[in-house]
């Protein structure tokens, strides 16, 4: 919709010599009841080259547009929920202006409508029991777009007052569906459950995908033969019984094998409330997280094992993509914590001060078919940086089992130049789908929030380093030296490398990491 700023930036609308037709609301209907978006479709031959249209809601204006054209209308889209209109009765007139000096006013429609966006959805004494309605041998595809960029600054440039939001160093934008099959369901004493598979998949019209994997770097392309599906067996609040990663016997092989090098999503659905709720309502609710990498998850039986918890709350009962659906939010937030993952540990608890993130998944939850229509996962962090100590050398290789490859320690890493940030340092920060962990400077960082005995959050990230033979060590710091290299063996058994710590000095630089996830129903 192509809105005007006053009334003197005019354009003419598309066509020429129109026969003139009566200027009128043909739909809605006068006395109609509507909710969300409707549509306000006039004549087109109503409307003349340079005319446009004013919108006032209960006598007061909203706006001028040029409308868009559909057919033989004029089409003007009304977003009740945007523009909060309140449920119950309104006015709505739409007012034709000529282009001119002043606007001339050539003629009005007006009509009465009923909004409902939420009155008609009744929460009842008890509230409204939140469950997924599984059926066997069913499957439904959510479009996936990922979002996420990093910045960084000083304090006064990434302070929220000045609207500033420091220099822009990287920003990913990814795009794929998730598919969520049920193939078996079952009746339990505590209620019901199903076995549900969970596959990435590629946009539509396309066989394949470019993403970015946790713990890598760059984006790969990944075609639908290698995305894989992992299964979970889960209660209709969408909590975890067990989970895991089936077996593949490829055609040539006489034996079944297992797997590593497909693509898998861990994306699980939003965790329901076990009681009734009604709008305004307040609990615990839980995030749920992959623990560990791949390799791990292969051969667990849960991957959920300790969900986050958050806090849960019903924001309303209300109409959404045409349905009647429970909004509720979750999020999890603390401000002024030690982020051990870039503060340098203890010695730099000072430099978590100014640290903060919020954590909120809002979903629309179909209270008739039992399903998520649509899940939005935010989170923006800021931290601050500190430049790192020179590296240590890696620790003794593991020793090889079976025959297999023993799982070297990496090499320590360099100390950064004091107060330098380098944008080349954040290539490619993009998340997983269903993981809040990202790269930064070669090294994953893996969301793993810590509490202290208040049930404060003091910790959110932990740097996991990889495995296989130790890297070398980078450049000290101002008043260290250089690292060595780490000694893990391919094969296990190596020497630990030698190499002296570098200084490290804060550079008094903050990082902000804003990421979005958005899944949508296909209809």
């Amino acid at each position: 919709m192509n809105k005007l700023a006053g009334t003197l930036l005019i354009a003419a609308l598309a066509g020429s010599a129109w026969a003139q037709g009566s200027f009128t609301i043909r739909r809605p209907v006068d006395g109609s009841t509507v909710r969300e978006t409707v549509k306000v479709r006039i004549p087109l031959n109503s409307m003349t080259e340079g005319s446009y249209l004013g919108i006032l809601i209960n006598g007061k204006f909203v706006e001028a547009v040029i409308p868009k054209v559909e057919g033989a209308d004029a089409v003007y889209e009304l977003n009740t929920k945007e523009m909060r209109i309140p449920d119950g009765e309104m006015t709505l007139d739409v007012v034709l202006y000529q282009d001119g000096e002043p606007p001339v006013e050539r003629d009005r429609s007006s009509i009465r409508l009923n909004v409902d966006n939420y009155t008609s959805i009744t929460p009842g004494i008890e509230g409204k029991l939140l469950r997924y309605k599984f059926a066997a041998n069913t499957e439904r595809v959510y479009e996936t777009k990922i979002q996420q960029e990093i910045r960084v600054g000083s304090s006064l440039t990434m302070s929220g007052g000045t609207g500033r939001r420091g220099t822009l160093v990287g920003r990913e934008e990814e795009t794929s569906r998730l598919a969520y099959a049920v193939h078996n369901t079952y009746s339990t004493p505590n209620g019901r459950e199903a076995l549900v598979s969970v596959q990435p998949r590629p946009p539509k019209g396309k066989d394949y995908a470019w993403l970015t994997l946790s713990g890598a770097t760059e984006p790969t392309k990944w075609y639908a033969e290698d995305m894989s599906p992992w299964y979970m067996r889960m209660t209709d609040t969408g909590r975890e019984v067990f989970s895991g990663i089936p077996f593949r016997a490829d055609l040539e092989s006489t034996t079944a094998s297992q797997t590593i090098t497909l693509l898998y999503a861990f994306f699980p659905l939003p965790v329901l409330p076990s009681e009734p709720v009604n709008p305004g309502d307040v609990w615990e609710g839980a995030m749920l997280d992959a623990e560990g990498g791949i390799d791990k998850l292969v051969e667990a039986r849960k991957f959920f094992g300790n969900p986050v918890p958050a806090r849960a709350t019903l924001q309303n009962f209300e109409w959404y993509q045409g349905r009647p659906c429970a909004k509720v939010t979750m999020e999890l937030g603390q401000a002024e914590v030690a982020i051990d993952a870039f503060s340098g540990g203890a010695a730099q608890a000072a430099a978590g001060k100014g640290s903060s993130l919020t954590l909120k998944e809002t979903y629309y939850f179909d209270l008739q078919a039992g399903v998520v229509l649509n899940s939005v996962l935010e989170y923006t962090s800021i931290v601050p940086i500190a430049a790192a100590a020179g590296g240590t050398g890696g620790n003794t290789g593991g020793s090889g089992a079976g025959g297999r490859p023993g799982a070297g320690a990496s090499g320590g890493g360099g100390g950064g130049q004091s107060g330098e940030l380098a944008e080349d340092s954040f290539n490619s920060p993009m998340m997983f789908p269903g993981s809040l962990n990202f790269m930064m400077e070669g090294n994953l960082y893996e969301f793993n929030p810590t509490f202290n005995d208040k049930g404060e959050v003091i910790s959110f990230w932990q740097n996991r380093p990889g495995g296989g033979d130790g890297g070398p060590g980078g450049r000290g710091g101002d008043d260290g030296q250089g690292g060595g290299f780490g000694g893990g063996s391919r094969f296990g058994g190596g020497q630990a490398g030698n190499a002296a710590a570098g200084g490290a000095r804060s550079g008094g630089r903050l990082m902000m990491i804003t990421a979005r996830i958005d899944r949508t129903l296909e209809r």
